[in-house]
């Protein structure tokens, strides 16, 4: 999934609807994503890490460099929040 680790950000929404922001440490096309959560309080991608498997993930959002985290952050809830 080289566009995940070209991507950087992540907001992933899984199979029981919970979404999880994150940055991309790893990919496996075979197995999942890992990634280090966002930690909310301080703005920064320094929480513990989460390995979610591709069953699942029901949708993915991917952020570059050229994005405002925090802009990405609220437009995901607002999707997230309106399905």
């Amino acid at each position: 999934m080289a566009i995940l680790e070209a991507a950087r950000k992540v907001g992933l929404l899984t199979t029981d609807s919970t979404l999880y922001i994150g940055e991309v440490a790893a990919t496996d096309e075979a197995l999942g994503v890992r990634i280090t959560l966002l930690d909310e309080s301080t703005g920064l991608f320094n929480g513990h890490d989460l390995f979610v498997t591709w069953a699942q993930v029901r949708r993915v959002w991917i952020c570059n460099n050229e994005h405002e985290v925090g802009r990405f952050v609220h437009e995901m809830e607002q999707m997230v929040g309106a399905t």
